[in-house]
């Protein structure tokens, strides 16, 4: 929503980027009645209050005894806007999802609107006879909807953002992989072809949006980028499981003294024991306790030209660093 992020960037509105899964339970805790949510999502990033609280504007956090803990604290919902498929044409609103790709959390947010005192708003695509709509298919119920409103045009109500109609994107339908076009050979496709390899079969994988962007796998054509597409060129989709959320890495690779937002902790994934990987066209670093090391070298980078000359520190180098591999390029 262009005109909504134009309002939050000249700080015309009060605005605070929260992760999607804290907004998740946020919005249940808020229906519940709670005064907020406790949680260690966000310990190190931009969410954090000593990074910036996850704040366009003011935010405000606390600590928990013990380890480390966020608090989000609970705000009044006065509106909430949803998108549907279908509402009962007698205006009770009850809402139906079943043309829609991600269903979300409506019937949270909506009763988070309710418990404040607030209204929620619904966009949908039809309007249906009264009393006809399948019980089991209604996802929020009308007492919770204050308005109903149909969207005059196709294109007034895309299942996704920027995306046109596909009877693939609520699962009516899947598009065979060999539909989708390869993903053009560039510099992102080199990172995605050497971190491919990291995947792991049974792993549940989150690819996050940018070059690990995974979401078109099975859905659409023209979709596919990154890790994801990468994987499906080379069918091992079946051994993998994708989820999908706002996330973490893409553009070009460089090194800066300061991020503007730190979307991911590499301090606190090596306190939590997890690895960490950073792959970029030349080379690959991984988390040490003294920053990241050097791993890997691409065929025919110069480390002291391509590399060390171009960063703004020093990265230790405890053994001789391996051949970047990134495999076919096709």
């Amino acid at each position: 929503m262009p005109a909504l992020q134009k309002l939050a960037v000249e700080s015309r509105i009060e605005t605070w980027n929260l992760p999607q899964g804290v907004i998740s339970q946020l919005f249940r805790d808020f229906a519940a009645g709670k005064p907020g949510h406790l949680s260690r999502v966000g310990l190190g990033t931009f969410i954090d209050s000593r990074h910036g609280s996850g704040r366009i504007n003011a935010r405000t956090s606390a600590n928990a005894g013990g380890e480390d803990h966020l608090f989000y604290k609970a705000f009044p919902v006065h509106v909430v806007l949803i998108r549907a498929t279908s509402a009962n044409a007698d205006g009770n609103g009850n809402l139906t999802v079943e043309r829609e790709a991600p269903t979300l959390e409506s019937l949270a947010i909506a009763m988070a609107a309710r418990e404040s005192g607030g209204i929620g708003i619904a966009q949908v695509e039809r309007l249906a006879a009264t009393h006809s709509l399948p019980p089991r298919q209604v996802q929020v119920p009308g007492v919770l909807v204050g308005c109903v409103l149909l969207a005059e045009k196709p294109e007034y109500n895309p299942p996704i953002f920027a995306e046109p109609d596909s009877a693939a994107f609520p699962g009516e339908i899947r598009v065979p992989v060999g539909q989708m076009a390869r993903m053009m050979l560039n510099e992102r496709k080199i990172i995605a072809r050497r971190a491919a390899p990291e995947l792991r079969p049974n792993a549940i994988v989150n690819p996050g949006i940018g070059i690990g962007i995974g979401i078109g796998i099975g859905i659409g054509i023209g979709m596919l980028e990154g890790v994801a597409a990468v994987a499906a060129e080379e069918h091992v989709m079946d051994l993998i499981m994708l989820t999908a959320e706002p996330g973490v890495i893409g553009g070009m690779p460089r090194f800066l003294g300061q991020v503007e937002q730190r979307t991911f902790s590499g301090a606190e994934a090596l306190r939590r024991g997890q690895p960490a990987l950073y792959v970029i066209e030349r080379c690959v670093f991984g988390r040490h306790e003294r920053g990241l090391e050097l791993l890997e070298v691409a065929p025919g980078i110069d480390i002291q030209r391509d590399i060390l000359a171009l960063l703004p520190f020093t990265p230790p180098i405890e053994r001789q660093p391996a051949l970047y591999e990134p495999g076919d390029l096709g």
